[in-house]
């Protein structure tokens, strides 16, 4: 029963784990999609509006009310800037004189130039030229009026901002949470590992996994740190990414182990008393059959003489009488005075 019990708990628990982890991808999925998004329609709004054929006459200040949002000045974002199609930056949402700076080999401008149905290309981690913060970039792409390339409007998007959110929600001492895009490239991790900026796991448990559910979990021991983890993960909306929490399987058996110790303890200390109490009671069995053979003995012998008394007489005259009618054999009696 008690093993029933443990083996009961073992498997809630594991239930409630995954169910948390499930929750919790939900969350983070949802808070990083609205974050993504707002960011793209601003990159939509530049594009948009840099097609205004009066744009180059404003003035300076004005002309980075129109390009420029509210939302380019959000906490986690860098800046947004507006690339030509040689890679030069012409505006840029944090300064009215752009620095002199080339993004031709950046990846979120090479993949906008040959094909216009691209839409917001999220790039690999890179770290700025000019400030050395670490960001992925956002990117769309400026078209002419005949279709042909006229640059890319990008938008960096902190990588401090994954870091803070889900350093709070981690679970355990030993969760993680990953964030990568579905070609296998990751963009951020907690924790942080010593590690190259982009790591290609196009091979992976998860992606596979993806390409039939959206949703789901699974365990796997990590490459990275060789924890065996319980794995939850969720596609990002309609965007290229997936967002991946795992739970360490000693952090989520944790309390269980805890319980099964106590339950084990238990259950010791009820055998131990068990025990000690069928020992009692086969000691006091055996006194109370050395009484009773005791006072058989008393019964059947006289107190001065200690030599058979009359009931001993009546009854071993019955037995012997019995065998002799039994086994059709004579019977004597002899009478001998004590002196």
């Amino acid at each position: 029963v008690c093993s029933y019990v443990l083996y009961k708990a073992h498997e809630a628990t594991w239930q409630q784990a995954a169910a948390v982890a499930n929750s919790l991808t939900s969350a983070l999925s949802s808070e990083i999609e609205r974050n993504i998004e707002t960011v793209d329609l601003s990159l939509q709004a530049v594009a948009d509006n840099i097609d205004r054929p009066d744009i180059n006459d404003l003035s300076p200040d004005l002309r980075q009310l129109v390009l420029f949002d509210r939302s380019a000045t959000a906490h986690n974002l860098g800046k947004i800037v507006v690339v030509d199609e040689t890679g030069h930056i012409r505006y840029d949402s944090k300064s009215l004189k752009p620095a002199s700076a080339n993004l031709s080999d950046r990846d979120y401008f090479i993949a906008q130039k040959p094909d216009t149905a691209t839409g917001l290309f999220i790039s690999r981690p890179a770290i700025s030229r000019l400030s050395g913060m670490r960001f992925i970039g956002l990117s769309r792409r400026l078209s002419r009026v005949d279709g042909s390339f006229a640059g890319v409007t990008v938008a960096s998007l902190r990588l401090a901002y994954f870091e803070r959110l889900f350093r709070h929600v981690v679970l355990g001492p030993h969760g993680s949470i990953v964030l990568l895009r579905t070609d296998g490239v990751i963009l951020s991790r907690w924790p942080l590992q010593q590690q190259k900026p982009a790591i290609d796991l196009r091979q992976s448990v998860l992606l596979e996994r993806l390409k039939s559910d959206p949703q789901g979990h699974f365990t796997i021991k990590s490459s990275v740190d060789d924890v065996h983890r319980l794995i939850s993960y969720r596609k990002v909306g309609d965007l290229p990414l997936v967002i991946g929490v795992g739970q360490s399987a000693d952090d989520i058996y944790a309390g269980w182990r805890g319980f099964a110790i106590s339950v084990g303890a238990m259950i010791l200390t009820l055998c131990v008393l068990t025990i000690l109490l069928a020992i009692h009671l086969v000691r006091e069995l055996g006194r109370r059959k050395d009484a009773e053979t005791k006072l058989a003995v008393l019964a059947a012998t006289d107190s001065l003489t200690g030599l058979a008394n009359r009931r001993s007489f009546k009854d071993a005259i019955g037995r012997e009488w019995q065998r002799s009618q039994r086994e059709q054999t004579t019977l004597a009696m002899m009478m001998i005075d004590v002196d």
